[in-house]
């Protein structure tokens, strides 16, 4: 087989160019990502040690120093650049890895010398690898502590954010019973600038993203998130969108002329952004527009903070809690053991790694091993909401719109369990040109929507092929074969070399005033192409 279906007229972008962000990744922040999870298995296993389960638990934290060994001896090769190697995880239940081994014994790649984005997808399935095959890790979720750590960071913006979509979702809901037509006018005007704001809402969220940010402090989150949805903040933001806010509006025309129409989120990291996604969702609904929004997480531990089915229903149930958003400096509070019990209870991860470490005494922003053997079983989406903040008032709406089908999951299961044509294409290593040929049902489907949007830098990648495209090329045009499949709206902060869609002016301007606007998440894309 080819690596890809349908190949770039440029070249991919890789570690070989020791002045790309590409080599940065592969020499400095891959290591730094593997030393992390190390710690964080370390942690983990540390834990078990204050649990009375004798053969079980010796079991498992021998087991752990295998997975250890196996985290560090990966560090040790990605350092000596060493050949990639075939991963041979098989197909079961688990998501198996023969295309990735075939590619790689094809290639004969290593790993500063294989396309970037391929060896980053092949490290995440690697390290998916080494649990997977274990017994008692299966479900153990590496990358699990940071995600939580960093969303109970983010409960001041996202408390602020919340007051005011609450708001806004009860004058959508309203307008849409009205008789007025003066009123049904002036909500169409309104509605629109409503989009624009909670969109850039939606895009900027993902400037937190921890596989770039991996010494994220709780001051540096709040900074980050500091921006709210006011209309003078989102204008001061919108000068660093080089492409302009031209897509919103034409995502708005094929939004706002549907009837009962779709929605598809194609998520990027969990915590506070997908939180922002849930905000702009529930208001797409309210409009009327909308009937259906439909969520793609990934099936597997992908890039440190993509969302998974897990994070999903963690994050429902994490925001409902009275106080799981805490100042994470001042200890460990009843909302952050609520949050463990709920992580072991739904998010599928080992319970080992929550309950009965009595004693330990890390902080949560560390490693998020507690004491939860006095926490009573976390509250479900059925609470009495009376007396609640905007924000649990609107998870538990979120509850209920996916228990009723107006959200939905394309689709949900065990962390690494095989998601079926509709969700193993998003962890696969193919560039999202490859759609149209290598995964005919979820193309299908994804025709059905009103609008797909895609979140975040990775997927921006995957939609450029993470080739070195002249930065105005036109962005349809390096998307390749899936230009024109539906319709697309891509929010994009920059975060890697590869861009596309820029004005020669725009290009040459933000080239003077930041010369590495490429990668440090200040700039921005918001980019429409239309289905043809």
């Amino acid at each position: 087989m080819t690596f890809s279906h349908w190949d770039p007229p440029v070249p991919l972008w890789s570690a070989t160019d020791k002045s790309s962000f590409a080599y940065e990744s592969t020499s400095k922040r891959w290591p730094e990502i593997l030393a992390g999870t190390i710690s964080g298995l370390v942690n983990a296993s540390h834990a078990l040690s204050y649990q009375n389960d004798g053969e079980n638990v010796t079991g498992k934290m021998e087991e752990s120093k295998i997975i250890i060994e196996k985290l560090s001896k990966l560090k040790h090769d990605m350092g000596r650049d060493r050949p990639l190697e075939a991963i041979g995880l098989s197909e079961s239940d688990e998501l198996g890895t023969a295309e990735f081994d075939e590619v790689v014994k094809q290639k004969g790649w290593t790993w500063f010398n294989a396309p970037w984005l391929f060896a980053e997808c092949y490290l995440y399935r690697l390290i998916r690898s080494f649990f997977a095959t274990s017994q008692h890790w299966k479900y153990y979720d590496p990358f699990a502590a940071q995600k939580i750590s960093a969303f109970r960071s983010s409960g001041k913006a996202i408390n602020e954010l919340a007051k005011t979509v609450e708001e806004l979702v009860r004058k959508a809901e309203s307008a849409q019973t009205s008789d007025s037509s003066k009123a049904a006018a002036e909500g169409g005007e309104g509605q629109k600038l409503i989009f624009y704001l909670l969109a850039q809402s939606s895009l900027w969220g993902n400037a937190t993203d921890l596989s770039l940010l991996t010494s994220l402090s709780h001051a540096d989150i709040q900074d980050l998130q500091a921006g709210g949805l006011s209309t003078s903040a989102q204008a001061e933001r919108a000068k660093y969108i080089l492409t302009g806010l031209g897509g919103l509006d034409q995502a708005w025309a094929k939004v706002s002329a549907a009837k009962d129409g779709r929605v598809d989120f194609v998520l990027d990291n969990a915590g506070f952004e997908v939180t922002t996604d849930l905000l702009f969702a529930d208001w797409l609904l309210a409009t009327g527009h909308v009937k259906e929004v439909v969520f793609h997480p990934k099936v597997l531990p992908w890039f440190v903070s993509d969302v998974t089915p897990a994070d999903f229903h963690y994050t429902l149930a994490a925001l409902q809690s009275s106080d799981f958003f805490t100042d994470v400096s001042a200890g460990q509070s009843d909302g952050g053991k609520k949050a463990a019990e709920s992580a072991a209870a739904k998010a599928e991860l080992d319970p080992s790694y929550f309950l009965n470490a009595q004693g330990a005494s890390v902080q949560p922003s560390q490693s998020y091993v507690i004491d939860t053997s006095a926490v009573t079983k976390h509250v479900s989406a059925a609470q009495n909401t009376s007396g609640s903040t905007a924000i649990q008032r609107l998870a538990a709406r979120w509850s209920k719109h996916l228990s009723e089908g107006r959200f939905r999951l394309a689709f949900d299961g065990k962390l690494g369990q095989a998601a079926g044509p509709l969700g193993d294409f998003w962890t696969s290593f193919h560039f999202y040109a490859d759609l149209p040929t290598a995964a005919l049902e979820l193309n299908a489907d994804l025709r059905k929507s009103s609008l797909v949007i895609f979140k975040g830098d990775l997927n921006t990648r995957k939609l450029l092929s993470d080739a070195r495209w002249p930065d105005t090329t036109p962005f349809d045009q390096a998307m390749g074969p899936l230009a024109g499949q539906f319709d697309t709206l891509v929010l994009r902060t920059c975060k890697a070399d590869v861009c596309a869609g820029l004005s020669q002016e725009r290009f040459e301007a933000v080239q003077r005033e930041d010369p590495k606007w490429r990668v440090n998440g200040k700039w921005a894309i918001i980019v429409y192409v239309a289905r043809k």
